[in-house]
């Protein structure tokens, strides 16, 4: 309800209220952690958010979410070491998540290595959404801003409401300046997910 709160206007004290009100009635919560690390990062509070996100990954170690919005954060942080020992535990904790490439891209002098990952993983499953997905985000990370959008497009051709991917491809299309693309997205991505409104 807090994050739901948080995106009306006027409404972010009662948000942040809220999700306090939470964690005074159960300071254990790994989901009340996880949304304040939410609204603080919306907010642009990184700190607070890492802060929070470490919190609520103490709660539950191998929540694939959490581990992602901290390593994400790790990112923008620049802390790159423990972006890669978030990634490792989330690719321990959930072996199904085949994006060993993405882990291996973080590490010096190992991109090379990163996309022959990936395009192995596309040859041995081209239907693959999330190899499509991973490979996404290796070409944004070394700003092939073009090859990273046709690559989020095949991932979505495969999963079309995935929330993750849909995020992904709406925010390349405002840095590419494809506002009608980015409108019928972020339309996808409500249509898909209606728990997001």
């Amino acid at each position: 309800k807090g994050l739901l709160t948080h995106s009306l206007k006027d409404k972010k004290e009662e948000a942040y209220t809220l999700v306090r009100k939470g964690l005074k009635a159960n300071i254990f919560s790994h989901v009340t952690w996880h949304v304040l690390g939410m609204l603080q990062r919306t907010d642009k509070d990184y700190k607070g958010a890492h802060k929070s996100f470490t919190q609520a990954l103490r709660r539950d170690k191998a929540n694939a979410q959490i581990l992602r919005d901290l390593s994400g954060l790790q990112v923008h942080l620049r802390d790159f070491k423990g972006f890669v020992e978030s990634r490792r535990d989330l690719l321990t904790a959930n072996p199904k998540i085949k994006a060993k490439g993405l882990l291996t891209h973080s590490l010096k002098d190992k991109k090379e290595e990163a996309y022959t990952l990936v395009r192995k993983g596309l040859k041995a499953n081209i239907f693959s959404h999330v190899t499509w997905h991973v490979l996404g985000m290796l070409q944004r990370t070394d700003k092939d801003y073009k090859g990273a959008h046709k690559s989020f497009t095949q991932a979505l051709r495969r999963d079309k409401a995935n929330a993750q991917i849909l995020r992904d491809l709406s925010g390349l299309q405002v840095h590419l300046r494809d506002f009608k693309g980015f409108v019928e997205s972020r339309r996808d991505l409500l249509t898909a997910n209606p728990k997001i409104k």
